[in-house]
């Protein structure tokens, strides 16, 4: 089931990856401010990322943390 019928797997796959790549960002420019708190495809996106995170990809992020 989709919300939205033109939105393909690889646009879906698209959207998670930019999130869990950028929110480490958004954390540092607004570290007063819970943006996925206030965005419910945030808090979504959020829960999905930390399901990942179980599955080790924070093991595969960290060599990303230098570029934060």
């Amino acid at each position: 089931m989709s919300i939205n019928e033109s939105i393909t797997r690889a646009d879906a796959i698209s959207v998670v990856t930019r999130y869990i790549l950028m929110r480490p960002v958004f954390e540092a420019l607004f570290e007063s401010y819970d943006f996925a708190a206030a965005n419910p495809l945030a808090r979504a996106l959020d829960a999905l990322r930390k399901d990942c995170g179980e599955c080790g990809l924070k093991n595969e992020a960290r060599d990303l943390e230098s570029l934060y």
